[in-house]
């Protein structure tokens, strides 16, 4: 993994998504973000889940397992960004299209058809290597 110094905050979420041990870590991502860090109590089904203003909503989970610190046992499960937030992979939301976006990450998708596109529909996974996907959005919610 690249330093987190030289990455951008979208590649560092990428990075972490349903990571372990990553508690420390995310005491300091909600500290730089300035949103309230989830509570001690939040059960392992339950979910925690930020608002947009940063850019992205973040949904963080909790495993059962029993940590020395309860802060390692929280998970970053998703991290959905709007086109203010900054993307992996040099993706720019703003002049993205699906041929580009496939250039940068892969052509192993799902969805993004040119008939779904021009239905309107704007969701497209790309399955990228070591099991790892990558879910882009885009147009009227």
């Amino acid at each position: 993994m690249t330093g987190a110094a030289t990455m951008n905050l979208g590649e560092e979420l990428y990075e972490r998504i349903n990571g372990t041990g990553m508690g420390a870590w995310l005491a300091d991502l909600f500290q730089r973000l300035g949103l309230p860090f989830p509570a001690a109590s939040l059960a392992p089904q339950a979910r925690h889940v930020t608002d947009r203003s940063t850019g992205f909503v973040l949904t963080i989970g909790r495993t059962a397992a029993q940590e020395s610190d309860w802060h390692d046992a929280l998970v970053l499960e998703r991290a959905e960004g709007d086109a203010t937030a900054p993307m992996p992979h040099g993706l720019d939301p703003a002049t993205e299209t699906l041929d580009s976006a496939k250039r940068k990450l892969t052509d192993t998708i799902a969805r993004g058809s040119t008939d779904e596109i021009i239905a309107g529909d704007r969701r497209v996974s790309f399955f990228m290597d070591g099991g790892a996907w990558w879910n882009c959005a885009s147009g009227p919610a």
